[in-house]
Protein backbone atom coordinates (compact mmCIF):
# COMPACT_ATOMS: atom_id res chain seq x y z
CA UNK A 1 0.00 0.00 0.00
CA UNK A 2 2.94 2.37 0.61
CA UNK A 3 4.01 1.77 -2.71
CA UNK A 4 0.39 2.43 -4.50
CA UNK A 5 0.28 5.98 -2.75
CA UNK A 6 4.35 6.66 -3.78
CA UNK A 7 3.74 5.41 -7.35
CA UNK A 8 0.35 8.02 -7.63
CA UNK A 9 2.59 11.10 -5.82
CA UNK A 10 4.96 10.24 -8.22
CA UNK A 11 2.76 10.39 -11.12
CA UNK A 12 0.86 13.40 -9.83
CA UNK A 13 3.74 15.29 -8.20
CA UNK A 14 5.69 14.54 -12.20
CA UNK A 15 2.58 16.69 -13.79
CA UNK A 16 2.71 19.23 -11.00
CA UNK A 17 6.31 19.61 -12.10
CA UNK A 18 5.80 19.60 -16.04
CA UNK A 19 3.60 22.52 -15.80
CA UNK A 20 5.50 24.47 -12.97
CA UNK A 21 8.00 26.17 -15.99
CA UNK A 22 5.49 26.85 -18.42
CA UNK A 23 2.47 28.55 -16.04
CA UNK A 24 4.42 32.27 -15.91
CA UNK A 25 4.95 32.15 -19.20
CA UNK A 26 1.79 30.94 -20.08
CA UNK A 27 0.12 33.38 -18.37
CA UNK A 28 2.58 36.10 -19.51
CA UNK A 29 1.99 34.87 -23.23
CA UNK A 30 -2.25 35.41 -22.48
CA UNK A 31 -1.73 39.28 -21.90
CA UNK A 32 -1.22 39.27 -17.83
CA UNK A 33 0.44 41.48 -15.99
CA UNK A 34 3.28 40.42 -13.57
CA UNK A 35 0.37 40.84 -10.64
CA UNK A 36 -1.69 38.94 -12.90
CA UNK A 37 0.81 36.18 -12.92
CA UNK A 38 1.15 36.20 -9.73
CA UNK A 39 -2.29 35.61 -8.95
CA UNK A 40 -2.14 32.69 -11.39
CA UNK A 41 0.37 30.84 -9.07
CA UNK A 42 -1.10 31.96 -5.68
CA UNK A 43 -4.34 30.51 -6.67
CA UNK A 44 -3.20 27.02 -6.73
CA UNK A 45 -1.77 27.44 -3.29
CA UNK A 46 -4.55 29.32 -2.13
CA UNK A 47 -6.71 26.21 -2.51
CA UNK A 48 -4.61 24.22 -1.00
CA UNK A 49 -4.62 26.50 2.08
CA UNK A 50 -8.24 27.01 1.90
CA UNK A 51 -8.88 23.08 1.79
CA UNK A 52 -5.94 21.08 3.50
CA UNK A 53 -8.30 21.44 6.94
CA UNK A 54 -11.59 20.55 5.37
CA UNK A 55 -9.77 17.81 3.54
CA UNK A 56 -8.30 16.31 6.38
CA UNK A 57 -11.71 16.57 8.46
CA UNK A 58 -13.51 14.61 5.61
CA UNK A 59 -10.93 12.27 5.41
CA UNK A 60 -12.24 11.10 8.66
CA UNK A 61 -16.07 11.14 7.68
CA UNK A 62 -16.20 9.71 4.06
CA UNK A 63 -12.66 7.52 4.15
CA UNK A 64 -9.22 8.07 2.22
CA UNK A 65 -9.84 6.36 -0.98
CA UNK A 66 -12.89 8.50 -1.83
CA UNK A 67 -10.26 11.53 -1.41
CA UNK A 68 -7.26 9.67 -3.09
CA UNK A 69 -9.22 8.63 -6.19
CA UNK A 70 -11.51 11.83 -6.54
CA UNK A 71 -8.68 14.49 -6.04
CA UNK A 72 -6.63 12.99 -8.58
CA UNK A 73 -9.11 13.57 -10.97
CA UNK A 74 -10.40 17.42 -9.99
CA UNK A 75 -6.48 17.68 -10.45
CA UNK A 76 -6.93 16.33 -13.93
CA UNK A 77 -9.92 18.41 -14.76
CA UNK A 78 -7.94 21.45 -13.66
CA UNK A 79 -4.91 20.95 -15.44
CA UNK A 80 -7.22 20.16 -18.82
CA UNK A 81 -8.82 23.63 -18.17
CA UNK A 82 -5.85 25.30 -17.61
CA UNK A 83 -4.40 23.57 -21.32
CA UNK A 84 -7.22 25.25 -23.38
CA UNK A 85 -7.66 28.46 -21.26
CA UNK A 86 -8.39 31.34 -23.38
CA UNK A 87 -7.65 34.83 -21.41
CA UNK A 88 -5.67 35.28 -17.64
CA UNK A 89 -8.61 35.21 -15.47
CA UNK A 90 -9.89 31.82 -16.87
CA UNK A 91 -6.65 30.30 -16.42
CA UNK A 92 -6.36 31.21 -12.94
CA UNK A 93 -9.50 30.31 -12.17
CA UNK A 94 -8.46 26.86 -13.46
CA UNK A 95 -5.22 27.11 -11.56
CA UNK A 96 -7.26 27.16 -8.69
CA UNK A 97 -9.16 23.88 -9.75
CA UNK A 98 -6.21 21.97 -10.24
CA UNK A 99 -4.62 23.17 -6.73
CA UNK A 100 -8.11 21.98 -5.36
CA UNK A 101 -7.88 18.31 -6.51
CA UNK A 102 -3.42 18.60 -5.31
CA UNK A 103 -4.77 19.31 -1.76
CA UNK A 104 -7.63 16.52 -1.74
CA UNK A 105 -5.16 13.78 -2.95
CA UNK A 106 -1.48 14.79 -0.97
CA UNK A 107 -3.56 16.18 2.22
CA UNK A 108 -4.99 12.32 2.04
CA UNK A 109 -2.03 10.84 1.22
CA UNK A 110 -0.06 12.12 4.29
CA UNK A 111 -3.53 10.31 6.60
CA UNK A 112 -3.07 7.34 4.96
CA UNK A 113 0.51 6.32 4.96
CA UNK A 114 0.09 7.69 9.12
CA UNK A 115 -2.80 4.83 8.63
CA UNK A 116 -0.69 1.99 7.33
CA UNK A 117 2.53 2.56 8.97
CA UNK A 118 4.17 1.04 12.26
CA UNK A 119 4.94 4.20 14.72
CA UNK A 120 8.51 3.19 14.71
CA UNK A 121 8.73 4.08 10.68
CA UNK A 122 6.41 6.43 10.05
CA UNK A 123 8.96 8.73 9.67
CA UNK A 124 10.74 6.86 6.98
CA UNK A 125 7.54 6.27 5.10
CA UNK A 126 6.48 9.64 5.23
CA UNK A 127 9.91 10.28 3.83
CA UNK A 128 9.63 8.37 0.82
CA UNK A 129 6.21 9.52 0.15
CA UNK A 130 8.14 12.92 0.28
CA UNK A 131 10.61 11.77 -1.55
CA UNK A 132 8.85 10.80 -4.76
CA UNK A 133 7.76 13.86 -4.67
CA UNK A 134 10.46 15.51 -5.01
CA UNK A 135 11.57 13.03 -7.37
CA UNK A 136 8.40 14.02 -9.60
CA UNK A 137 8.89 17.94 -9.15
CA UNK A 138 12.54 17.21 -10.06
CA UNK A 139 11.79 15.63 -13.34
CA UNK A 140 8.81 17.17 -14.55
CA UNK A 141 10.39 20.80 -15.05
CA UNK A 142 13.12 19.38 -17.19
CA UNK A 143 10.36 17.35 -18.97
CA UNK A 144 7.55 20.05 -19.25
CA UNK A 145 10.64 22.51 -20.94
CA UNK A 146 11.15 20.15 -23.77
CA UNK A 147 7.45 19.88 -24.27
CA UNK A 148 7.06 23.65 -24.27
CA UNK A 149 9.49 23.79 -26.97
CA UNK A 150 6.23 22.56 -29.05
CA UNK A 151 3.51 24.13 -27.15
CA UNK A 152 3.49 26.38 -23.87
CA UNK A 153 -0.38 24.25 -23.58
CA UNK A 154 1.24 20.67 -24.02
CA UNK A 155 2.60 20.17 -20.67
CA UNK A 156 -0.90 20.89 -19.31
CA UNK A 157 -2.59 18.05 -21.46
CA UNK A 158 0.32 15.70 -20.11
CA UNK A 159 -0.42 16.87 -16.44
CA UNK A 160 -3.98 15.86 -17.36
CA UNK A 161 -3.27 12.55 -18.53
CA UNK A 162 -1.01 11.58 -15.30
CA UNK A 163 -3.60 13.12 -13.22
CA UNK A 164 -5.74 10.36 -15.13
CA UNK A 165 -3.50 7.91 -14.66
CA UNK A 166 -3.53 8.55 -10.37
CA UNK A 167 -7.13 8.28 -10.23
CA UNK A 168 -7.07 4.98 -11.92
CA UNK A 169 -3.99 3.73 -10.01
CA UNK A 170 -5.63 4.81 -7.24
CA UNK A 171 -9.12 2.73 -7.50
CA UNK A 172 -6.83 -0.63 -8.26
CA UNK A 173 -4.08 -0.43 -6.03
CA UNK A 174 -5.22 0.68 -2.82
CA UNK A 175 -7.74 0.05 0.22
CA UNK A 176 -9.66 1.82 2.63
CA UNK A 177 -8.22 2.45 5.73
CA UNK A 178 -10.39 4.80 7.64
CA UNK A 179 -10.55 3.17 11.15
CA UNK A 180 -14.29 1.71 11.48
CA UNK A 181 -16.89 4.09 13.66
CA UNK A 182 -16.98 3.68 17.41
CA UNK A 183 -19.78 0.67 17.66
CA UNK A 184 -19.13 -0.70 14.78
CA UNK A 185 -18.76 -4.37 14.07
CA UNK A 186 -15.80 -3.95 11.98
CA UNK A 187 -12.75 -5.20 13.74
CA UNK A 188 -9.00 -3.49 13.52
CA UNK A 189 -8.37 -6.14 11.62
CA UNK A 190 -10.58 -5.70 8.74
CA UNK A 191 -9.15 -5.82 5.22
CA UNK A 192 -10.42 -2.25 5.13
CA UNK A 193 -9.18 -1.02 8.44
CA UNK A 194 -6.06 0.32 9.66
CA UNK A 195 -3.07 -1.40 10.30
CA UNK A 196 -2.85 -2.90 13.90
CA UNK A 197 0.12 -0.56 15.03
CA UNK A 198 -2.24 2.18 14.07
CA UNK A 199 -5.40 1.23 15.68
CA UNK A 200 -3.38 1.17 18.85
CA UNK A 201 -1.90 3.71 18.69
CA UNK A 202 -4.96 6.12 17.78
CA UNK A 203 -4.96 8.98 20.16
CA UNK A 204 -8.07 10.39 21.30
CA UNK A 205 -9.48 13.44 19.06
CA UNK A 206 -9.69 16.71 20.46
CA UNK A 207 -11.62 19.80 19.22
CA UNK A 208 -10.04 21.16 15.78
CA UNK A 209 -9.08 24.64 17.54
CA UNK A 210 -6.93 22.92 20.74
CA UNK A 211 -5.55 20.84 17.58
CA UNK A 212 -4.50 24.33 15.78
CA UNK A 213 -3.73 26.56 18.19
CA UNK A 214 -3.76 24.89 21.81
CA UNK A 215 0.09 23.07 21.13
CA UNK A 216 2.85 25.88 20.54
CA UNK A 217 5.02 24.02 18.81
CA UNK A 218 2.68 22.65 16.06
CA UNK A 219 1.71 26.41 16.02
CA UNK A 220 5.39 27.01 15.36
CA UNK A 221 6.15 24.26 12.87
CA UNK A 222 3.25 25.43 11.11
CA UNK A 223 4.52 28.62 10.91
CA UNK A 224 7.96 27.67 10.16
CA UNK A 225 6.16 25.50 7.21
CA UNK A 226 3.91 28.29 5.89
CA UNK A 227 7.33 30.73 5.63
CA UNK A 228 8.79 28.14 3.49
CA UNK A 229 6.21 27.61 0.55
CA UNK A 230 5.52 31.41 0.83
CA UNK A 231 8.93 31.84 0.13
CA UNK A 232 9.00 29.14 -2.51
CA UNK A 233 5.97 29.79 -4.29
CA UNK A 234 6.72 34.01 -4.26
CA UNK A 235 10.48 33.81 -4.60
CA UNK A 236 11.02 30.81 -6.68
CA UNK A 237 8.04 29.83 -8.65
CA UNK A 238 7.08 33.64 -9.23
CA UNK A 239 10.14 35.82 -9.17
CA UNK A 240 13.15 33.53 -10.29
CA UNK A 241 11.31 32.43 -13.11
CA UNK A 242 10.42 36.32 -14.30
CA UNK A 243 13.67 37.45 -13.95
CA UNK A 244 15.34 34.10 -15.71
CA UNK A 245 13.08 34.70 -18.91
CA UNK A 246 12.88 38.54 -18.80
CA UNK A 247 16.45 39.55 -17.19
CA UNK A 248 18.67 36.32 -18.91
CA UNK A 249 16.53 35.42 -22.04
CA UNK A 250 15.50 32.09 -20.29
CA UNK A 251 13.16 29.88 -22.30
CA UNK A 252 10.87 27.00 -21.08
CA UNK A 253 13.25 24.27 -21.75
CA UNK A 254 16.25 26.22 -19.39
CA UNK A 255 13.79 26.85 -16.58
CA UNK A 256 13.25 23.18 -16.44
CA UNK A 257 16.30 22.62 -15.92
CA UNK A 258 16.57 25.42 -13.04
CA UNK A 259 13.53 23.95 -10.94
CA UNK A 260 14.83 20.29 -11.61
CA UNK A 261 18.27 21.49 -10.09
CA UNK A 262 16.50 23.37 -7.15
CA UNK A 263 14.11 20.33 -6.73
CA UNK A 264 16.93 18.05 -6.79
CA UNK A 265 18.68 19.98 -3.74
CA UNK A 266 15.24 18.80 -1.77
CA UNK A 267 15.80 15.52 -2.75
CA UNK A 268 18.97 14.88 -1.37
CA UNK A 269 18.12 16.02 2.41
CA UNK A 270 14.97 13.87 2.43
CA UNK A 271 16.42 10.60 3.40
CA UNK A 272 18.66 12.00 6.33
CA UNK A 273 16.37 14.05 7.72
CA UNK A 274 13.19 10.83 7.39
CA UNK A 275 16.01 8.57 9.25
CA UNK A 276 16.83 11.25 11.82
CA UNK A 277 13.23 11.97 12.42
CA UNK A 278 12.76 8.55 13.34
CA UNK A 279 15.66 8.07 15.77
CA UNK A 280 15.68 11.73 17.56
CA UNK A 281 13.61 10.94 20.93
CA UNK A 282 10.13 12.60 21.55
CA UNK A 283 10.36 12.84 25.54
CA UNK A 284 6.59 12.96 25.16
CA UNK A 285 6.61 9.36 23.78
CA UNK A 286 9.49 7.89 26.36
CA UNK A 287 9.05 5.12 28.52
CA UNK A 288 9.89 5.88 31.69
CA UNK A 289 13.44 3.54 32.55
CA UNK A 290 12.94 1.43 35.58
CA UNK A 291 15.11 3.40 38.05
CA UNK A 292 17.85 0.64 39.52
CA UNK A 293 17.84 0.75 43.26
CA UNK A 294 20.26 2.87 44.80
CA UNK A 295 23.23 0.62 47.38
CA UNK A 296 22.98 1.02 50.60
CA UNK A 297 26.01 2.21 52.03
CA UNK A 298 27.97 0.67 54.61
CA UNK A 299 27.80 2.15 58.15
Amino acid sequence: RVTAVCGSTLAMMLGHGVAAPCVPLLSSSLGASVGDVGLALSTFGFARLALNVPVGLASDRIGRKPLLVGGALVNAAGHAASAVAPDAATFAVARFIAGAGNAAYLGTAQVYLSDVAAPKQRGRVLGLNHAALLVGVSLGPVLGGFGAEISLRAPFYAVAALGLVSAIHAVRALEETKPPAPGSDRGASSANGPSRESADASPPRGRLLDVLVGDARFASAAAAHATTFALRQGGRNLLLALIASDVFGYGPLQLGQLFGAMALTDLIGVGPASWLSDKVKDPRYRRPRRSLPSPTPRL
